[in-house]
């Protein structure tokens, strides 16, 4: 039994490779922001630095978005070198939307407490978009 959990364990490690784990791993924290979005209630300084996606549309409509995003990342994670690119594209995407809109909500509110979410947002992105160009030494085509 403790054989063939390890074969298991092997054979997914194998298959997911350097970017797959990273790209898994951003998959369920996008899932996990966005889970957090639809069952809390946005603090007034984070509605005040989402005020300009939240005109648009409600925190639970953005935290869907996030859920899809990071469902889509986790999937595409166990997808070869090269075919992973939807997962990769969905959540650089999704994340640069997200960070443009508190980028807007920030200059348009004055809210200078979005500086930092905006930071963080940017940091996210860039590190999307890092992952997606990596290979790993057990990256095969």
């Amino acid at each position: 039994m403790v054989e063939h959990l390890r074969d298991q364990a092997s054979t997914a490690k194998k298959r997911l490779g350097h970017r797959g784990a990273i790209l898994g791993l951003l998959g369920i924290i996008f899932i996990l922001l966005g889970v957090n979005f639809a069952t809390n209630a946005a603090s007034p300084a984070l509605q005040e630095a989402y005020n300009f996606p939240l005109r648009a549309f409600p925190l639970t409509f953005w935290a869907g978005g996030f859920i899809g995003a990071g469902f889509i990342g986790l999937v595409t994670a166990f997808l070869r070198l090269g075919q992973d690119g939807w997962g990769f594209s969905v959540l650089a995407g999704y994340s640069a939307l997200w960070t443009f809109l508190v980028a807007v909500s920030t200059a348009y509110r004055g809210f200078t407490g979005g500086v930092t979410l905006v930071l963080i947002w940017v940091t996210i992105t860039t590190l999307v978009s890092l992952v997606s160009g990596m290979r790993g030494p057990d990256d095969d085509d």
